[in-house]
């Protein structure tokens, strides 16, 4: 999703899977932040890249983890 929105300049909240993401209550600019690739909490103790995080992950289970990801660092963002 992050390499489209870039590449074709198409707004995260137009983009299928962005609207996915959006739906699961993720804001907008935690999205946008996370598309950098920042460190964050993650769900099960420590921190790591989202990126890595979400690596291989099939749509579902990348929609699942986000949100647990969110969960997380709720507090933090």
């Amino acid at each position: 999703m992050v390499e489209r929105a870039n590449w074709l300049k198409r707004p995260i909240e137009n983009d299928a899977f962005g609207k996915a993401i959006l739906s699961k209550g993720i804001p907008l600019g935690t999205i946008k932040e996370w598309s950098v690739d920042p460190r964050v909490e993650l769900p099960g103790g420590g921190k790591g890249s989202v990126f890595d995080t979400l690596e291989d992950m099939d749509y579902d289970d990348c929609l699942e983890t986000l949100e647990k990801l969110h969960k997380v660092n709720i507090d933090t963002i």
